[in-house]
């Protein structure tokens, strides 16, 4: 009797990990959101570079009249600083949403804490952009600044934290 060959045992080939899933609707739906903020944000930026002079020089005379012995000199100087600040908290927003928004397409986790950076940041810079344009509101709309451009940042925040939120909604 002869015996044959032995049994070849049964292979399969899989993969070690499971693939990753595609993203979701919700996921590009954060993504225009967030997006969006950003072309709000730097609508208003360049806006408020072009126009630099004149928005900084309005912004000391509306200091000067609702603040009686203010010199024009330290409320233009005061004007320049909140602008400054306003520019930093402004690149601080662009840099952690482009950064989450990269983390989000490249399915990279820890996506959410660079949006919600974004978010806070967008949130002081709105708050403060709207301490310094509701007083000067005024002033502000007869230099011909307008109230889409007075109101871009509060727009993007909007925006920005909506999408944040959303952020929450979403699993990894």
């Amino acid at each position: 009797m002869t015996a044959g060959p032995p049994r070849r045992p049964e292979i399969s080939i899989t993969p070690m990990q499971s693939p990753t899933p595609s993203r979701g609707t919700l996921h590009w739906l954060i993504v225009a959101l967030w997006s969006a903020a950003v072309i709000l944000l730097a609508l208003g930026v360049v806006g408020a570079l072009l126009h630099f002079s004149d928005l900084s020089h309005h912004l000391a005379l509306a200091a000067v009249t609702d603040n009686v012995g203010t010199k024009l000199d330290d409320a233009q100087h005061a004007a320049n600083v909140s602008l400054a600040l306003g520019a930093g908290l402004a690149a601080i927003t662009v840099v952690c949403a482009a950064v989450g928004l990269w983390r989000i397409v490249k399915q990279l986790p820890r996506w959410r804490n660079w949006l919600v950076t974004a978010a806070v940041a967008v949130a002081l810079l709105a708050a403060g952009m709207y301490v310094t344009i509701n007083a000067s509101g005024e002033e502000m709309t007869a230099a011909g600044f307008s109230p889409a451009f007075q109101w871009a940042a509060v727009e993007a925040a909007a925006v920005g934290v909506i999408g944040t939120v959303m952020a929450f909604f979403v699993n990894e």
